[in-house]
């Protein structure tokens, strides 16, 4: 039984790729189609997990500021931080006519 846990990382895929291409043939589709989406979203995943600095040096400056607001919520007893981002927001906002 040991000797089938070491491969599972392999046979579960080749078992999975298999079902699906044939589901696709029996449904009249494209089986390639199928298998195209997964795939992508397995690479993506995968290069996640080897190389994370490419995803997270990216989301460095929007985790900092968010963590900053968060502080700066637990520091404002009155809750006033919602109001002022909202003001911000509003003038940012090209369609609601304030100054930018």
């Amino acid at each position: 039984m040991s000797s089938y846990v070491l491969a599972l990382p392999e046979i579960f895929p080749a078992l999975a790729s298999m079902a699906a291409l044939v589901s696709g043939v029996f449904r009249g589709g494209k089986p390639t189609r199928i298998i195209s989406s997964p795939s992508v979203v397995i690479l993506v995943v995968l290069w996640m997990g080897i190389y994370p600095s490419s995803f997270l040096d990216v989301m460095a400056p929007s985790v900092e500021r968010l963590i900053g607001q968060h502080k700066a919520a637990l520091q404002d007893p009155d809750g006033s931080w919602w109001h002022r981002l909202g003001r911000q927001l509003a003038l940012n906002d090209p369609t609601s006519g304030g100054a930018r």
